[in-house]
């Protein structure tokens, strides 16, 4: 599963978690005589908590879903094979806002009425016998009826140009909204499923259709093919009026492919079609394996988190599937997309994590291999970029949510939480690094072994540990191992030593073991490179050289790791750096300033050295450390900063540099730069930006630059721009153009941080955009204080207008706030509110840890303007 990365979608997929759903049955549960059996069985009655007990398993799933878009409910039957290992008194399975109407278990010839028990805390069901019942196989017999969402969580409708269409989606743990069953990845079997559907429509499962035929009331009764083995959450289908084009074939088994997509765009997906086959040809060539499944549906979604891997049935949000090459970025992004969710046919839906912990086993393997794909298909404007953005965006994520690669489940709403940047991107950068250290050719022959001892089956991190100490070296095997139960960043210390023979003094901390790469210089010129495995003191000789005037203490920028310590300040000459080292080099440095380890004097030294450079990469570089020191200036010292950064990034502020970057690190540059120093932009592009909004708030516009032109005027203009912003987003017919406008409010200076927070209670607008908005200014360092006051003047109001949903993301924007007062009132407002937010308890502990770690390194700063270079 892919998230897009947008502000409005991520609130939305947000919003689709709502509070937990309780099952309701049609029978009280039944109370065992405190003398019979049952009450001996030690399954009577007592919930087993967040996991399934043992001994009780799934051996086939026959469905049967009776489905009609148009309607907000529906009804199935299932049929589940068990096997039980001991006798129970109470088989446990999930299901969530689900009516079971009846519920009887098979034993050979004899049929048992089990009575459902009520919902357990972790979305469990218990089927109650009058009598233990086992060891040996039974089926369970379930009917039920569910309802339809508009969540994008079980089965839920969508609509397009007046129809509607249904559509699912189970990962992580929302299988159990579809049918009940058992609910977790490790139990993988065959499912056969049936769907009733509406005598027109088209019907897509996850198998070939093998059958069909009318029923007397006119619907269509569709059956699909046996499939499997497949987890729950891999359950999948589609109904609606779609028009399903023929995609051919694909792969070495000539996999036939549809698209599935409404009318009106069934035209638009030539470019996808075309592109497919390239992205299967790679992936089967890398996994010297053909694609694992029987058929390959892709299935347009209006709107979605991104996309889903079920297994022969893929949905995209529909930008992703719906385009051609004509337009901007479609070809690229479609392969980056489509090549992780194809990956995961092999890596998560034919090898499957055991457990929601183990999940960065398949989003990982998954992004790395994506990235294969991507980097053959050239789906990357500037491949080195991006992969150090995504270990950027990692690195960030570790610096403040310090979980480990493998996750911590202790609720079923925990595995929505693994989605994230260490999951996917982490992950992705942690197996790119081990394939640097043992050579791409052995680590490929690592994943195919990886997929072969586990198809059709389930992986542990054990298991893939196992493979690597078998294949390459233990010592290696013991550092991928440290590394997916370690929490945060590892960091090494380097220093270098030359009293004999020149080396690298390398020391891993918090008992980790980091594989490191260096480059150093030669006297004759060149330059080497060498590795070692880093642990508590390693020396890695530096081979060749004498005493060398520099290091680069992450060869490639490959390394999934910051360095630190005397070594790691040698820094090369800038043009004798790769692209990826100069822009590791500066997160290294960001991270030291986080961790209080570089002076804001030094740090503030490189970035005038990086800044300067007519190198974009470098510049980059200069600003993910001026990025890092940005949160820790306080409103006094302010002004000094900000307008000493200005005068560094003087020419990086004139109109054609703000307005028309040509190469794509131009554009990140351009983006950091209007993040810290947008009001300083020069007269020419002060002129430009009101230009272009003066013509599209007259109507007479459609700028591509509107947000960029918004965030270059809004802090310098005052209440008349934003008041005709409100007047047009009032006015205008495009509601895209209304959620751009409001969360455009976000780029205004604090003196109309009130005004943001009046029109977020302004019952007119969508609630979504407008607190993105005030997310933005609590993000910005210029406003997140006066954008705290004003929220807190009307937070009784605010909270009254927001669910629970929305107001996450508030509270999650609170930890930006760097003042030990703040943190206070943070505390005392929310503390008697943590209910009327979405996991509230966490939200708030997480924003006020943020908040101290944010005062503890600002005390520790000091004088900020009186360390900045002259």
């Amino acid at each position: 599963m892919r998230s897009a990365r947008a502000s409005l979608l991520v609130l939305a997929a947000l919003t689709a978690c709502g509070p937990r759903d309780v099952v309701t049955t049609r029978s009280p549960p039944a109370t065992p005589d405190a003398g019979s059996d049952a009450a001996v069985a030690s399954t009577a009655s007592v919930a087993p908590g967040l996991r399934l007990p043992d001994g009780v398993s799934p051996l086939a799933y026959d469905v049967r879903l009776e489905v009609d878009p148009d309607k907000e409910s529906f009804s199935g039957r299932v049929e589940i094979r068990t096997r039980l290992v001991r006798a129970v008194s109470v088989i446990w399975l999930h299901a969530v806002d689900l009516e079971i109407a009846s519920a009887r278990i098979r034993s050979g010839g004899q049929i048992a009425v089990a009575i459902p028990t009520a919902p357990t805390q972790d979305q469990m069901i218990g089927l109650q016998l009058s009598a233990p019942l086992g060891p040996g196989e039974v089926v369970l017999e379930i009917e039920f009826t569910g309802h339809t969402s508009r969540d994008q969580e079980g089965l839920f409708r969508q609509k397009v140009g007046g129809a509607w269409f249904l559509y699912s989606q189970g990962q992580a743990v929302l299988a159990r909204r579809i049918l009940p069953c058992f609910d977790e990845p490790r139990f993988k079997v065959p499912w056969t499923v049936t769907l009733v559907v509406p005598g027109d429509l088209a019907a897509l499962g996850n198998a070939p259709q093998t059958s069909e035929k009318r029923l007397p009331d006119g619907r269509r009764e569709v059956a699909f093919a046996p499939i499997g083995p497949l987890p729950s959450y891999l359950l999948a289908i589609a109904v609606g009026p779609f028009t399903l084009v023929d995609g051919g074939t694909v792969g070495r088994n000539k996999t036939p492919v549809r698209v599935a997509v409404w009318p009106s765009d069934a035209k638009r997906v030539a470019t996808a079609i075309k592109v497919l086959p390239k992205i299967v040809t790679e992936l089967e060539a890398y996994l010297d394996r053909p694609l694992p499944w029987p058929k390959l549906d892709l299935v347009a979604v209006p709107v979605l988190f991104g996309a889903m891997e079920n297994v022969g049935l893929v949905t995209f949000e529909s930008s992703i599937l719906i385009g051609d090459d004509r337009e901007q970025d479609f070809v690229p992004r479609f392969i980056r997309i489509a090549g992780h969710e194809i990956a995961h046919q092999w890596m998560g839906n034919l090898v499957t994590p055991q457990w929601w912990d183990e999940l960065w086993l398949s989003e990982a393997f998954a992004t790395f291999l994506g990235d294969k794909v991507t980097l053959a298909l050239s789906g990357h404007d500037d491949p080195l970029l991006r992969t150090q953005l995504a270990r950027r965006d990692a690195l960030a994520a570790d610096a403040t949510t310090k979980r480990a690669l493998r996750g911590s489940i202790t609720t079923s709403a925990d595995a929505d939480d693994l989605f994230d940047e260490i999951t996917y991107e982490k992950g992705g950068a942690v197996l790119e690094m081990f394939e640097h250290i043992v050579g791409p050719e052995l680590f490929r022959t690592i994943v195919r072994e990886l997929v072969r001892q586990n198809a059709d089956g389930w992986v542990t991190t054990e298991k893939l540990v196992e493979i690597v100490r078998h294949l390459a070296r233990p010592e290696v095997a013991a550092s991928l191992e440290q590394y997916a139960t370690h929490r945060g960043t590892p960091v090494v210390e380097l220093t270098l030593q030359c009293e004999k023979t020149a080396a690298v003094i390398a020391k891993a901390r918090d008992g980790v073991t980091i594989p490191v790469c260096v480059r150093y210089p030669l006297p004759a010129g060149a330059t080497a490179q060498t590795c070692g495995i880093a642990g508590a003191l390693t020396a890695i000789p530096l081979t060749g050289a004498t005493c060398p005037p520099w290091i680069i203490g992450n060869l490639d920028g490959r390394g999934y790791y910051q360095t630190t310590g005397s070594g790691s300040r040698m820094l090369p000459p800038i043009a004798t750096a790769g692209i990826a080292e100069r822009l590791a080099i500066g997160d290294d440095i960001a991270g030291g300033v986080r961790r209080g380890e570089v002076t804001i004097a030094d740090a503030a030294r490189v970035v005038r050295t990086f800044v300067a450079s007519k190198d974009p990469y470098a510049q980059l570089a200069g600003l993910s450390i001026a990025r890092e020191i940005d949160p820790i200036v306080d409103d006094l010292q302010r002004p000094a900063w900000t307008a000493w950064l200005a005068a560094e990034l003087k020419p990086r502020l004139r109109s054609a540099a703000l307005f028309a970057p040509r190469k794509p690190v131009e554009l990140e540059v351009r983006d950091a730069v209007i993040e810290l120093v947008s009001a300083h932009a020069d007269r020419v592009a002060l002129v430009r930006a009101r230009a272009i909004v003066d013509a599209e708030l007259a109507g007479r516009g459609r700028s591509e630059q509107l947000a960029l032109a918004l965030a270059i005027a809004a802090p310098r203009e005052g209440a008349a721009l934003f008041d005709r912003i409100i007047k047009l987003a009032l006015t205008t017919r495009y509601p895209v153009l209304t959620a751009a406008l409001l969360e455009a409010l976000g780029s205004f200076g604090p003196a109309l941080a009130r005004k943001v927070v009046e029109t977020a209670l302004d019952r007119r607008f969508p609630s979504p955009p407008i607190i993105s908005a005030l997310v933005a200014m609590l993000d910005r360092p210029a406003t997140r204080t006066a954008t705290w006051r004003a929220i807190r003047e009307r937070l009784p109001e605010l909270m009254a207008r927001l669910a629970g949903v929305e107001a996450r993301p508030l509270v999650d924007g609170l930890g930006a706030l760097c003042d030990p007062q703040a943190r206070l009132e943070v505390a005392t407002a929310f503390g008697p509110r943590e209910a009327d937010v979405f996991r509230g308890r966490e939200a708030l502990a997480v924003a006020l840890a943020a908040i101290d770690a944010c005062v503890a390194r600002q005390a520790a700063a000091g004088d900020i303007p009186a360390a900045l270079p002259r």
